[in-house]
């Protein structure tokens, strides 16, 4: 059958001619399950409806258990029942010997089951509808078809047996009866002709049949193949099951029959461009690779470090996204993409940079859901998609325009500008940053500058060289303006005089150098708005030759913060003018067909294939993006047509099926997880070779593996809350690179993953006691999660659990129709996700675990999907533990299924914590070794003790683990988390790739809900009073109980902490006024200098008045704190009383402590004190005789 040059790709040619027992389209069989004999079930009348009518609806009642149930009540012996339910194809096997051992009882039960079977039939159409379901989501195609005009024949030892047309139908099911619907096509069936006219049998299909009705289809082919096949039966009566075996004759042979089932025909696209591109000897020129790799990744850092290079996008990414992109839009690339790291993001990202770069993408998966979600993610850039993803029967044409009709209206009326602005990675401000800060901390001034930085920057940019130096020469005894803005320089020197209490004197020095000063300060300072007051207390921490530093310091601080994502709007205005422009530069005979291009879209009526090929080249013009399932018809585009190829979950597509859509593109990007999903053979057993890489791989993933593209991980996990709902994935799949943490919102107490040991049994293929309490879960978790996943480790087992809940759990079955409840087992349950997924093992230790789907080749990757769905919880019900799973060969897939078996064995904490220590990432550091702690890390950690010290609800927790990374300060209330603290000591200088990588992992901090705290030598001054203030702001959250158990001592208590605090506040004012008065005398003698050096002229202040004025301000501002202290303790006395009355009726309920918040400012020199309160009024009458007390020693001094 091969050629010699086609003899090398037999593994790829062998597979897409498979013919396998359970593919429909080439073996049917009537199962009463998947596959109905519609004669035989519904009768003539319903048959007839179907076969005359090209539109129809009817209702589908089996009429066939009634009648039987009739006829059976007539019956006096077994052997007449036994001929019936055979008549009827009815199971029965199990009733004979009790026919023969008491006729009338067990007639009786058959009767009764019947009618039974009858009044609930309904079940089991949900059953077929729902499997429906999951092909469609799993393949884009819609199955469900009735098949005709059945063939017979054997192909090279295969047995074929197949529907050469089938009709496309939809099944509803309203009040519980159950409809079959039609308005579509009538089509040939590809898979089966493909085989047939590869073995050289003439069939002919070249006309239109479409919308022809079955009667008119059969006439049809009778008369165009009347003189090759002359026994072509009429399809009105009862389909032959024929087991393989049976069929031996090598001509065709024509049966009759009408079969309802799922069929999946397409294919014969995919097969002959196949064979096309194997005919021109052009798959090996599909994927090109440089020979020197390591230009991939500069390509990469060239594009990403160029901050006049820009990345569009419509949703936040990370670096390791970004990456992605960048190396997406420049070479063939493979982007590896984790359990919930954000691939469906990082595709859409790609897309709209395609779109914005006027380039063109054909985007493939085997999935239709995972195009679903990229075209939703899309946004309003999806107008510019032309998506080819038909669903069901009926619903075809509606979905189909309803987007192309927005789309022409929005061109056709399109009147706008666009401001596209450019989103650059690492912009230039961040690169002199980077390249300039290693430098300048080597500076032996610069923890002295850092120190002020923040206070100077407002200021800097107005202060001249000249005023700089200025500053360092003006007295710091004198007092200065805030703000410098007089009309004349008489005016500032009056207020110089007054504020410095310079009395007039014609002789006087002193007067004459704050006048000389005051000059100075005028010409420089005036009008220039800066605060001459702060920065002479600012420099007097610094030199005159910091002024260079600090420019330094200020000009690579001064970064501005690049946007996180594009104007989606401003993209759309951008991409639809150049689109514009392009259709109004069409041909006359283009301008002529968008007149019918668009009146056909406008009226929907014609079959969206047809469209398709009709108004090839306007699409082409029209959509940038296509988007597709592999068996699309692409017969229309050719070799390299599109700019990329794009083929998301690439693990599942089959290398002979991924590389024909490749084909198409320059550029090829394949995203998956060889960790996750393989392929999956619906139909049959792969043909497999050691010859070629053809034959040696199994997926597009693979092949590109193979073929070394160069490839990029998406390194952080966003879908779960917990960490250990991940880390059994992140170690044993991904070698512990992929980052996951708990949530910042977690509650301490919480349990992510639960586990129940059901001690169920396994037998035939079930678990009875595991569903039970699986489906008493789900129901009460409904109102609870937004979205729930049911999920099995057997399809048998997901049957069974689907029957009990169309039977016994409507509320299920409601949610099921809601999409909040989803059924899946191991082998399709990737792309989903949910809040809460209940998993069903099913398996007890005697079941043969290798020989089911978890154990086989492949059942590691399902593990991995199914356990990493979760974003809240994992309930796992099981009857199983790992020890009785026995490993004797060596089986990683099994070996997978026992370790995780053991994970479930672990605690709490050690789930959370199973990843080794050593490979948790410090924000820092690269290096495993031990962390070490830098000056200012040790400033911070003495910084919170400090300002904690006392607050036993607060807990400071350094190199703190959350999940994969550790941080630096971890600071928590009452139990909970509250900020982190990352110490930012520039070990990334002269290193953009590390400085891109430290700022990722802070926003990837941010991302999962954490408040942070991202501190260094320049910004410490600042964000140490904001630490500070949150801390303050945190209160201790205890139960009335404990409250009120405290409320005895409390009194004594407060009384004495009181007591303590005012004469502690009397002593420090008296301090206070003791050290002002040593800055009195140091300025006497000041005086005494200035007044020597200058002649003995008069003195530069009158001192012993500037004293007393100075003591009574200090007395009055004392006087007005004590009296505020009064006038708080009054309202925290009320606010306690009110509080304690609401925590007795709250039973328990967790409320904030108000015992101790205020803080009174004692003087100007010193910190605040803070000053507890007591609420009974001898403390009160305490305070005011301390307060006589002090005021007595201010007098007395």
């Amino acid at each position: 059958m091969f050629t010699e040059n086609e003899k090398k790709y037999k593994a790829i040619l062998a597979n897409l001619l498979d013919v396998a027992p359970n593919d429909s389209a080439v073996l049917t069989k009537v199962d009463n399950k998947y596959n109905f004999d519609l004669f035989k079930l519904f009768g003539q009348n319903v048959c007839n409806e179907i076969y005359y009518k090209s539109n129809f609806e009817v209702d589908i009642i089996e009429e066939k258990l009634s009648v039987a149930a009739d006829q059976i009540a007539q019956c006096t012996q077994a052997d007449e029942v036994i001929e019936i339910l055979n008549r009827f194809d009815i199971e029965h096997e199990n009733k004979i010997k009790g026919l023969k051992r008491d006729f009338i009882s067990t007639k009786a039960r058959i009767i009764e089951e019947l009618q039974k079977q009858f009044q609930k039939q309904s079940v089991k159409w949900k059953m077929f509808l729902t499997k429906a379901k999951e092909v469609n989501e799993q393949s884009n195609t819609w199955p469900i078809h009735i098949g005709f005009m059945f063939v017979k024949v054997k192909i090279e030892d295969k047995a074929v047996y197949g529907p050469l047309f089938l009709k496309e139908v939809n099944l509803v099911i309203e009040n519980a009866r159950p409809k079959l619907q039609s308005a579509g096509d009538i089509k040939p069936n590809e898979k089966l002709l493909f085989l047939l006219t590869n073995a050289n049998f003439d069939f002919d299909t070249n006309f239109d049949i479409s919308e022809l009705s079955i009667d008119e289809v059969v006439k049809r082919v009778r008369g165009v193949w009347s003189k090759i096949y002359t026994n072509i039966p009429k399809p009105t009566s009862i389909f032959n099951n024929y087991l393989s075996e049976e069929i031996v004759n090598e001509s065709v042979e024509f049966c009759p029959g009408m079969v309802l089932g799922l069929f999946q025909p397409s294919g014969g696209y995919i097969r002959n461009r196949m064979m096309q591109i194997i005919k021109n000897n052009e798959l090996n020129s599909i994927f090109t690779s440089d020979f020197r790799k390591a230009i991939h990744s500069k390509r990469i850092d060239d594009y990403l470090f160029d901050e006049r290079k820009s990345l569009f996008k419509i949703t936040p990414t990370n670096y390791s996204q970004d990456k992605a992109i960048a190396s997406s839009l420049l070479q063939n690339t493979l982007i590896w993409g984790p359990p919930g790291t954000g691939k469906s993001q990082t595709i859409v990202n790609l897309l709209a940079n395609i779109l914005v770069y006027k380039k063109t993408a054909l985007v493939c998966s085997q999935k239709k859901a995972a195009l679903d979600v990229i075209l939703k993610r899309l946004g309003s850039l999806r107008i510019f998609c032309l998506p080819i993803l038909y669903s069901r029967a009926n619903a075809n044409k509606k979905a189909f325009y309803k987007p192309l009709q927005q789309y022409i209206d929005f061109l056709e009326y399109f009147n706008e500008e666009n401001k596209l602005k450019r989103l650059s990675i690492i912009n230039k401000g961040e690169k002199d940053f980077v390249d300039k800060i290693g430098e300048l901390k080597q500076n032996p001034r610069f923890d002295s500058v850092a120190r002020i930085l923040s206070r100077i920057k407002p200021y800097f940019e107005k202060l001249t060289f000249e005023a700089w130096n200025l500053l360092f020469q003006l007295p710091d005894i004198l007092v200065y303006p805030e703000i410098v803005k007089f009309e004349s320089l008489k005016d500032a020197q009056k207020w110089m005089f007054k504020n410095n209490k310079v009395q007039w004197s014609f002789f006087s020095q002193k007067r004459r150098k704050v006048s000389q000063t005051t000059e100075k300060i005028f010409n420089i300072f005036n009008n220039t708005g800066l605060n001459v007051s702060e920065l002479t207390q600012i420099v007097s921490e610094l030199e005159p030759d910091d002024f260079n530093l600090i420019k330094n310091m200020l000009e690579i601080t001064n970064i501005k913060q690049n946007e996180l994502i594009s104007d989606e709007n401003e993209l759309k205005k951008y991409i639809a003018t150049y689109i514009i422009e392009r259709m109004e530069n069409l041909t006359q005979q283009e301008k002529e067909q968008y007149t019918e291009f668009s009146s056909t879209i406008r009226t929907a009526k014609l079959e969206p294939y047809k469209f398709i090929n009709y108004f090839t080249s306007l699409i082409k013009k029209m959509f940038p993006i296509v988007i597709i399932t592999p068996e699309v018809d692409m017969s229309s585009s050719e070799k390299n047509e599109f700019d990329y190829a794009i083929l998301d979950e690439s693990s599942q597509i089959f290398v002979e099926k991924g590389l024909p859509v490749v084909y198409l593109a320059k550029t090829k990007v394949l995203a998956g997880d060889q960790e996750q999903m393989k392929p999956s053979n619906w139909f049959g057993i792969r043909v497999n070779d050691d010859e070629t890489v053809y034959g040696m791989t199994e997926s597009l993933l693979d092949f590109g593996q193979a073929v070394k593209i160069h490839n990029i991980l998406l390194n952080k996990n966003y879908r779960s809350n917990h960490a250990a709902l991940m880390t059994f994935s992140s170690k044993h799949f991904y070698n512990s690179d992929l980052d996951v943490i708990d949530s910042g919102l977690v509650e301490s107490n919480s349990k992510p993953i639960e586990v129940i040991e059901a001690n169920g049994v396994w037998e035939n293929n079930q678990n009875l006691i595991e569903t039970e309490i699986a489906l008493n879960l789900t129901k009460y978790s409904l109102n609870t999660y937004e979205k729930i996943i049911l999920l099995c480790f057997n399809s048998k087992q997901q049957e069974y659990l689907t029957k009990t809940i169309f039977e016994k759990y409507p509320e299920l079955e409601i949610a099921m129709k809601n999409e909040t409840l989803l059924l899946r087992n191991i082998e399709n349950i990737q792309g989903d996700e949910a809040d809460l997924v209940i998993a069903m093992v099913g398996y007890d230790k005697n079941a043969t675990i290798h020989s089911t789907y978890v154990g086989r080749p492949g059942g590691k990757n399902a593990l991995n999907v199914a356990i990493s769905r979760a974003k809240d919880k994992m309930i796992v019900v099981k009857s199983l533990k790992s020890e009785d799973v026995k490993i004797t060969t060596e089986n990683e897939n099994l070996y997978a299924f026992k370790k995780w078996l053991e994970f479930l064995e672990l605690n709490d904490e050690q789930r959370k914590d199973f990843l080794n220590i050593s490979k948790k990432r410090k924000l820092n550091s690269d290096s495993e070794s031990q962390i070490e702690e830098s000056e200012l890390f040790i400033e911070i950690e003495n910084y919170l003790h400090q300002i904690s010290d006392g607050m036993n609800w607060i807990s400071i927790h350094k190199h703190q683990t959350l999940g994969t990374i550790n941080v630096d300060f971890l600071i928590k209330q009452n139990g909970q988390n509250a900020f982190v603290i990352i110490v930012d000591n520039f070990d990334y200088s002269g290193s953009y790739d590390k400085y891109l990588q430290f700022n990722d992992l802070c926003k990837f901090i941010e991302a999962k809900k954490y408040d942070l705290f991202k501190v260094s030598k320049l910004n410490w001054h600042e964000l140490s009073s904001k630490i500070k203030e949150k801390i303050y702001s945190f209160t201790e959250i205890r139960t009335t109980n404990e409250i009120f158990e405290q409320d005895n001592e409390s009194q004594t208590t407060i009384n004495k902490i009181e007591e303590k605090n005012i004469i502690t506040s009397v002593e420090q004012y008296e301090n206070n006024l003791r050290h002002n008065t040593e800055n009195y005398d140091i300025l006497e003698g000041e005086e005494e200098n200035f007044v020597e050096e200058n002649n003995n002229t008069d003195l530069f202040y009158d001192k012993g008045s500037m004293i007393q004025e100075q003591i009574d301000e200090e007395l009055d501002k004392f006087t007005n704190e004590m009296n505020e202290a009064k006038l708080t303790n009054s309202i925290e006395k009320s606010l306690f009383r009110e509080n304690s009355t609401q925590q007795t009726q709250l039973n328990d309920n967790a409320q904030k402590d108000n015992f101790f918040t205020s803080e009174t400012q004692i003087s100007q020199s010193y910190d605040s004190t803070q000053v507890e309160i007591s609420e009974d009024n001898q403390t009160d009458e305490y305070s005011l005789t301390a307060e006589k007390n002090a005021m007595n020693n201010v007098f007395d001094k």
